[in-house]
């Protein structure tokens, strides 16, 4: 038998590697938490962060990367721990997401 065929990837838009703090927040029952991470990737809609702790998925929260000139909100999609790391993958919302729109990673 041949080998399976990989994984379909589902995303709509392509994401691009860019390694820069990032600041998320959220409140939930009225306790706010915040954390430091790293921005490694970014589309146009959503992001991978790694941080140092966890977010409930469906949690929604604030960001704010300095380095891209980026604040807003995002929904927590995924979580997965690497070490003592966790990776989360945000959804962007829209209205953060056209804030996004036309800023270029490159410059």
């Amino acid at each position: 038998m041949g080998k399976p065929a990989p994984p379909k990837d589902l995303r709509r838009h392509c994401r691009v590697p860019h390694a820069s703090p990032i600041d998320i927040g959220s409140t939930t029952n009225g306790e706010a938490k915040f954390v430091h991470a790293t921005l490694l990737e970014i589309s146009l809609s959503g992001m991978r962060v790694e941080a140092p702790e966890p977010f409930p998925i469906g949690t929604l929260v604030t960001l704010r990367a300095d380095a891209i000139q980026l604040s807003g909100s995002a929904v927590v999609r995924h979580v997965s721990q690497v070490g003592t790391k966790f990776i989360l993958g945000l959804e962007l919302t829209s209205e953060t997401r056209e804030a996004l729109i036309g800023f270029s990673l490159t410059d």
